[in-house]
């Protein structure tokens, strides 16, 4: 509760804990704070409204183009939220600019800003 008292935050999401706990402490939450909380139940997905609306533009070529979907994703938010089947993921590089923000293909974003892809590879050593 302190830490909710210092960031004083506008929407606060318990992920962790046993379900009357929560539901317990949500009721805390909401009533001491005046904040929404939630606490979703595993792999179930959320939006959080947030204040204000913030526009981007999108890349037609992005849009047009084909989607990279992850399916484990797409499949478990399809489950989730049974209208999915409208949306899509976009696999793009959001650019801050003096005049807004762009969701651009990567590779346009790169060319752009002037970089270089750099590719990273994690392993790990069994004893």
């Amino acid at each position: 509760m302190q830490l909710i008292r210092m960031c004083e935050p506008k929407n606060v999401m318990l992920v962790h804990g046993e379900k009357n706990k929560m539901k317990f402490l949500k009721n805390q939450i909401e009533k001491e704070f005046n904040v929404t909380c939630t606490f979703p139940a595993n792999g179930e997905m959320i939006t959080v409204r947030t204040e204000p609306r913030i526009e981007i533009d999108i890349d037609a070529k992005l849009l047009a183009g084909p989607t990279k979907t992850r399916n484990d994703d797409i499949s478990l938010a399809k489950r989730m939220r049974p209208g999915l089947a409208d949306e899509r993921v976009l696999d793009g590089i959001l650019v801050m600019r003096e005049s807004g923000m762009t969701l651009l293909e990567p590779q346009r974003a790169l060319r752009e800003l002037g970089l270089v892809e750099q590719q990273l590879r994690f392993t790990t050593r069994l004893p």
